[in-house]
Order: structure tokens, then sequence, then C-alpha cells
């Protein structure tokens, strides 16, 4: 089942998020002042055995970007929970131009061994639990993550997944992007050697779009497992499709008859069954608007191209403070 909402301010997504709070329980054990051994994960001990909990959180920056681009959500979350085991991914620095496969699977090799060293170290000392991984992905940085999560590698973790948190991601390409001095930018990029992820946002990547990168990564289920997903995205941000980054129709797609409209709709309607597809738990999805207060952006370039309120989201010290990690952390007890 999937519940729709809208959140119009951050107040509403705070709240979102403490909605979905439950209890959380640390861990730390020793023996008198001889030693103390302490691990970031959740246990509860049940006679002689010791079941151990984790909450994986893996975030992952979008084009050029660093490791520490989200520093702030991981800040505030850990700030709140000190107990979520955090990867911020650097598989993909430097290496953002070219194909979205590859870096997806970087992606998937960086994840399988952060996982499988945190729960070999803990198996060690009980047995695991529930065990589960989060994402959040800001810009193409969530089309890496859906990449990651399409490759085989990933398949005995997918059941695992637990919340998705998009922060302006370009789901569905730049199909019917209406930023005029953007889509220039990305022409230029594109004259480039080096820059298949450009070909592929713009469906230039084959002649056919039904075999173009983003086309099938919309049929590939890298959606349904989740519990929870947030879409954020911003009308002031010039640099990402705004009905992509919501995972939704617009006006220009709705009346384009020919061929291109047809598979986008394919696209689109791909993406929302897995959202809506049958779950033996409750599923929350939500598309959530955040709007900037434009004085703090002044008036230059970056503002009028729509950088600005795109880069807003790793700059907010506000942004991030309202996304409380509740969704994530929530454990059934």
């Amino acid at each position: 089942m999937c519940d729709y909402g809208l959140c119009k301010s951050e107040r509403e997504l705070s709240n979102f998020f403490v909605l979905l709070a439950s209890n959380n329980r640390g861990f730390r054990f020793g023996n008198g002042s001889e030693f103390v051994i302490e691990f970031t994960f959740s246990a509860l001990c049940f006679g002689n055995i010791m079941l151990i909990w984790f909450y994986f959180v893996v975030s992952v920056p979008g084009w050029l970007g660093h490791h520490l681009d989200l520093r702030l959500v991981r800040n505030q979350w850990l700030l709140i929970d000190p107990n979520i085991e955090f990867l911020m991914s650097e598989a993909n620095e430097d290496k953002t131009f070219g194909d979205f496969r590859e870096m997806g699977h970087r992606l998937a090799k960086e994840v399988i061994y952060f996982l499988k060293t945190k729960m070999d170290k803990a198996s060690r000392f009980g047995s695991l639990g529930d065990i589960r991984l989060s994402f959040v992905g800001h810009s193409i940085g969530n089309l890496i993550i859906r990449a990651a999560l399409a490759d085989s590698i990933m398949e005995p973790f997918l059941s695992h997944l637990y919340t998705y948190v998009s922060v302006s991601g370009p789901h569905l390409g730049y199909l019917y992007s209406s930023n005029s001095l953007f889509n220039s930018g990305l022409w230029f990029l594109k004259k480039l050697k080096g820059t298949q992820c450009i070909h592929q946002l713009t469906f230039t990547d084959d002649p056919d779009i039904q075999n173009t990168f983003i086309y099938k990564l919309c049929k590939q289920k890298t959606l349904e497992h989740f519990r929870n997903i947030i879409l954020l995205s911003s009308p002031q941000d010039g640099y990402v499709p705004y009905h992509s980054a919501r995972i939704e129709s617009c006006q220009a797609a709705s009346r384009d008859t020919s061929k291109k409209g047809t598979l986008f709709l394919e696209m689109l309607n791909a993406c929302l069954d897995q959202i809506r597809s049958n779950s033996t738990q409750r599923r929350v999805f939500m598309r959530c608007d955040v709007n900037f207060d434009p004085s703090t952006q002044g008036k230059n370039l970056d503002s009028i191209i729509g950088r600005a309120a795109h880069i807003e989201f790793l700059d907010s010290d506000i942004f991030a403070s309202s996304l409380k990690p509740s969704a994530i952390t929530s454990h059934p007890l």
C-alpha cells in the first residue's frame, strides 16, 4: 500500500520523519575498568543470545561531487542517532563523466565491502538480527544509486532496503527540460570526449530511446524494495527538471503525441508501478517541495540558471536539520 503526500514546508517535512520514529537502543559492554568495547549498532540480549541490529545509510553525491557533500544531513542524523552506520560514498569521485552502469557497479562494490566488513565484525559478538539499508542521493547520485541496485551483485541485499531519500534526482532524465540555458550547457558538454553520462541523461546514448540507459533503468525494479521513498525537489532548481525529480508527468509530455511522448509515459509508469507494487508491509511515498529563501541567494549567474537552489540542498543548515532520521532508524521493538 502506498501513501501519497506533499510537503510544502520544512516544518511539514520534519514532522513526517518524526511520525515514523520509534525506539532505538545503543549498545556498550565491558568489564569494569579493564576494557570497554563500543559498537555503533543496536543490540538486545535474550538469555545467552545477543541479537544485533544494523542501520546502514549510504550517501551518494552528484556530478563532480565530493563524498562530504551531504555532510550536513549526515551530521544532523548522527546527532539524533549515533548508532547509524554512515557510508559517504567515494567510489565515483572524479569519475562522474563516464557510464552510469560503471558508476553503479563501483558503488555496489563499495557498499557490499562496507556492509560485509561491519557485519563480520559484529557477528563475532552475537547473531545478526534486522539489517536495514537506506540511501540518500543528490542530483545524478540518485541515478548511480539505482544503477547500483540494478547490478546483480546487489541482489542479496535488496530485501534489506528500507528508506530512500532522493534529493533533486533526475529520475526521468532531461526529456522536456525547459531550462534553455542549462540545455545549451549540456549540448556543449556532449561535444567533449568522455562525457557518456551526459549523453545518457539526454537520451542521446542510442538512436532508439528504448535502448537508452535511462529507459532501461526505469524498467528495472530499483524502487519496489524500499519501504519509504521520499522525493525532494524544488521549483527553484533549474539543474534538474522539476517533473523528473518528482517522477511525474509534465505539461509538455502530456501534449506530446509522438513516440517520444509515449515512451516517456512508459518510463514514468514503470517507476510508479514499482512504488505502487504490492507489499506485505505498509509503504510510504512522498513528494516534497522545498522552497528556499531567494534573498539569501542574491542575483547572480547561479540564481539565473537555477544552480543556486540545486546547491542549496547541500549548504542549507535549515534544510538539513529538517530531515530527521526516524524513517531510517526506526525498528520494530
